[in-house]
């Protein structure tokens, strides 16, 4: 059975990619793969890369209504968090920028995670090369966590969903903001962070699960909003971003770390990072 253990699309991304490896291993013996409705439901974008990667019909959604009757069952505990390898030794500079620092990483395109996700990237390809005739693509975007999110699971952590005029703002200056509800396929979904040149998330979850899907040559600017400070400066003593270094880094090109970023928009902040872009 595929346990994915949580509806925070961060972890069970992990899970699946660990799942994925033990499949690879396993698959003459596998039957039938078994995930909860609920996975489906809440996380239909993940669902769907599931649906994409292992056989169609070894999959059983599972009811929980349902009584199941089974000769064997196997569960196997997965990899909660798909963290970088040897993080510690990834340098990075800091700049400060209106007493705020920024954390600057460059050429990190080949960092290494401790389950290798080559198989989710593989498949992002090919999707990419395939579909992106499909639909309407940007250079830049914007995906950050917010209170209109109707999958999130900690609210109490979201950015304020921009006004108007802030979006407006952003497209002014080429930035195309999109929310996942927009997302009406995974294939969709990965055509538009794949060809993107300059993605911008908010820190936690879509950070985390959009790892994946980004092209190597593109520039990721996480906002590192101050929902989250307890979580990146969490034993930090040493101001080495131990938790940025372990859990937020892209394979990209390069990538920033806007600290204390404010949680929500407003023109200064917007301004901060048109100048980036």
């Amino acid at each position: 059975m595929l346990l994915l253990s949580t509806t925070n699309s961060a972890h069970s991304m992990s899970e699946f990619i660990d799942f994925l490896q033990y499949y690879k291993d396993h698959e003459n013996t596998i039957k039938k793969i078994g995930i909860s409705r609920i996975i489906q439901k809440i996380l239909p974008l993940l669902f769907d890369l599931i649906t994409l990667l292992l056989p169609e019909e070894k999959i059983l959604i599972l009811e929980d209504s349902t009584l199941y009757k089974c000769s064997h069952v196997t569960t196997y505990r997965l990899l909660h968090f798909n963290y970088v390898k040897k993080w510690e030794t990834v340098a990075f500079t800091t700049e400060i920028h209106n007493k705020k620092k920024r954390l600057v990483f460059e050429s990190i395109k080949n960092i290494q995670f401790i389950c290798n996700p080559d198989t989710i990237f593989e498949k992002v390809r090919s999707i990419y090369s395939e579909h992106k005739h499909r639909y309407s693509l940007h250079d830049k975007i914007m995906l950050i966590k917010t209170t209109k999110d109707p999958i999130v699971t900690s609210k109490h952590r979201c950015m304020e969903f921009p006004t108007a005029e802030i979006i407006n703002r952003l497209r002014l200056n080429n930035i195309h903001f999109v929310t996942i509800s927009d997302f009406k396929s995974i294939e969709e979904y990965i055509c538009v962070l794949y060809h993107a040149k300059t993605l911008i998330f908010s820190y936690g979850g879509p950070a985390c699960t959009n790892r994946f899907f980004c092209n190597p040559s593109a520039t990721v600017i996480v906002l590192a909003h101050t929902h989250y400070r307890a979580e990146y400066e969490f034993n930090n003593d040493n101001s080495m971003y131990w938790h940025i270094r372990h859990s937020h880094l892209f394979p990209v090109s390069k990538q920033y770390f806007l600290l204390d970023f404010e949680n929500s928009l407003n023109d200064e902040n917007v301004q901060e990072i048109v100048d980036i872009v």
